[in-house]
């Protein structure tokens, strides 16, 4: 069976390499919605070029509403579904990317660009996997329906409308994580802190503007203030950015004039996924900092600004929040300031908490609230997403396993992550692959990439485990 598999597969290999290529020059992050198109031109377009290839593979395709497609095989009463999407995050600043990051350009048999690996490259290894397993002809005697989302790292509107209404898988995987498999997601929630405030100081200096990030699933690598200052105020910017340098090497701020009596104080960082913010430096918390220690104006957005340097700060592990949880199966809790938006009558910001499998998201929600209560800010919950754990033994993650050491020939890992997945929307489902150990996870970070050779292995992989799932 794997021998028919692996051969029809390196006969679409080049095809594979440029249905991924084309994929990832659709800049699919989330837009403006349109009739239709609820998540923007642009993710759509990407949906139909999935559809598409599938149509023209001679496979049965649908669509609801344009919030999600999806492409059938087989038959019988049981669907196995492999969730996976085509919208990406944005991909920050090119000057960060060694080659553009909507390109798709291939150099030394590695593919840049955003969403080679989330999920635009694994999402096609599926397909040209079950193609190999429709084309070797091999027995099934289920139905496999691969759904392609638009809005997973948005909202989840697009899974969600497909489950209120379109029929539900009983099992299945995403090919949105690592090999050989994630059984344990961490919680995610996510929520906004706000303050409003009766209009600005006149006294200066003061902020007139901030903002940074954006989306509140990646380290911010970029923010910004626009400051209004006294003639003399330099020496005071000069001198705390020395201050802060001295501490940290690695403190990158600028200050630009933008008119009389103004001053656009920048700061950059490194971009990361938010369950891994220790890979990246957050530009936001930078500015907090920075900020903090001017002696600006005590008006509401100086409150702002000084009470999350003082609850959040620099932190990543929430322990400036009295919650530094960690438990056996999952680790860490991981913690994210992603957003900042201060005008001249309202401030507010995102946080997204990676919390450990034992602990439920309300428990997050109740430490949060506990650690604001005696301040003004308004807390509003945006995102609840459950943790999973698949126990080591379920039928479903021992079958997953067993395909990844007999196409690899290396043992199977089974992984915990901070990410979350499709795999979390419906029951008895799991995270399979993509990123292979010792593979450099690049997912939400400058210079996204896979190995072209892993995406064609991928798809092997891939075929072999929907032949034992549908047979």
């Amino acid at each position: 069976m794997y021998q028919e598999i692996d051969h029809l597969i390196e006969q679409d290999r080049d095809r594979l390499i440029d249905c991924v290529t084309a994929s990832v020059r659709i800049p699919s992050v989330r837009g403006e919605g349109r009739p239709g198109k609820p998540f923007g031109v642009e993710v759509d377009r990407a949906l139909e070029h999935v559809l598409g290839v599938a149509n023209d593979l001679g496979f049965q395709v649908g669509r609801l509403d344009g919030y999600i497609g999806w492409v059938d095989y087989g038959h019988g009463d049981d669907l196995v579904g492999v969730l996976a999407h085509v919208d990406v995050v944005p991909p920050g600043r090119e000057q960060d990317w060694c080659h553009p990051p909507f390109e798709g350009a291939i150099q030394d048999g590695i593919m840049y660009g955003r969403g080679t690996a989330d999920d635009k490259g694994p999402l096609f290894s599926v397909l040209f996997g079950l193609r190999a397993v429709r084309d070797a002809r091999l027995p099934v005697s289920k139905r496999v329906r691969l759904l392609i989302g638009t809005g997973e790292e948005s909202g989840w509107e697009g899974i969600q409308h497909y489950l209120s209404s379109e029929e539900v898988p009983g099992s299945g995987f995403s090919p949105d994580g690592l090999f050989a498999v994630v059984n344990r997601e961490k919680g995610i929630t996510v929520v906004k802190l706000r303050m409003p405030y009766d209009g600005e100081s006149a006294s200066t200096p003061r902020i007139l503007s901030l903002r940074g990030g954006l989306a509140h699933n990646s380290v911010p690598d970029y923010a910004e203030a626009l400051l209004a200052v006294s003639s003399d105020a330099a020496n005071e910017l000069h001198q705390t950015l020395r201050e802060l340098a001295n501490e940290d090497a690695n403190v990158n701020i600028t200050f630009e004039a933008r008119a009389e009596s103004r001053v656009l104080v920048s700061s950059s960082g490194v971009s990361a996924h938010a369950m891994a913010p220790e890979k990246g430096a957050n530009a936001i918390a930078l500015l907090l900092r920075f900020l903090s220690r001017l002696s600006l104006a005590q008006d509401g957005a100086t409150r702002f600004v000084r009470l999350l340097d003082e609850h959040i700060g620099m932190d990543y592990s929430g322990a400036s929040l009295g919650m530094a949880w960690h438990d056996d199966p999952s680790g860490d809790l991981t913690l994210n300031l992603g957003t900042i938006a201060i005008g001249e009558n309202n401030a507010e910001a995102v946080v997204d908490i990676r919390s450990p499998v034992t602990i439920p998201c309300d428990d997050v929600v109740a430490q949060i609230t506990k650690a604001f209560e005696e301040t003004s800010l308004d807390i509003d919950t945006l995102t609840k997403k459950e943790p999973l754990h698949v126990p080591a033994q379920d039928p479903l993650v021992r079958t997953l396993c067993a395909v990844y050491e007999d196409v690899t020939g290396r043992e199977a890992i089974l992984h915990s992550i901070g990410g979350g997945t499709y795999a979390r929307a419906i029951k008895n489902c799991i995270c399979f692959g993509a990123v292979h150990p010792g593979e450099e996870i690049t997912v939400h970070q400058p210079n996204e990439c896979v190995s072209v050779d892993n995406l064609v292995l991928n798809a092997k992989i891939y075929g072999q485990a929907l032949a034992e799932l549908l047979r």
